[in-house]
Parts: C-alpha cells; structure tokens; sequence
C-alpha cells in the first residue's frame, strides 16, 4: 500500500472539514446563510433538488463500490476473490 495516498485522503479530509467549518463560522458571525440554509433555499424553490444530489451521491458511491470492490475488474483490491 502507499503511504502517499493514505495521506493524501487524510490532509483531503482535514481540509474539507477545516474550510467548511470556517466558512459556517463566517455566515454564522456576518448572519449570512449556512449550507444547511442555503440547501433547504433551493429545495424550497426547486423541489427535486434533494432527489438529483440523492441519486447524484448513489450513483457516485455505486460507482466507486464497483470500481474497489468487483473481483478481477480494473483497480480491484481484490477482496472479493
């Protein structure tokens, strides 16, 4: 396994995690809107927003399930073997 990846997923994970709180703090103490907010803004005027990122999230998960996890295929850990 390298190591440079498991580092990379975890500064990437650090970062996400890092800005999104800043950024939550900035709208909180300027009362700007919050991501939860703003989500709950476009599903009040669009209401298959939150069916499209549903299946945009599954179908991304899906894939990436596929990708690490069907046997002799690509990428394959090969746990399944």
């Amino acid at each position: 396994m390298e190591l440079f990846w498991v580092f990379w997923f975890i500064v990437a994970v650090i970062l996400v995690a890092g800005t999104f709180g800043v950024a939550e703090a900035y709208a909180i103490r300027n009362k700007k809107s919050t991501l939860s907010r703003t989500m709950w803004e476009i599903g009040k005027s669009w209401p298959p927003f939150g069916w499209v990122v549903g299946m945009g999230l599954g179908l991304l998960i899906g894939f990436l399930a596929c990708h690490f996890f069907w046997p002799g295929e690509g990428c394959s850990i090969g746990v399944l073997h």
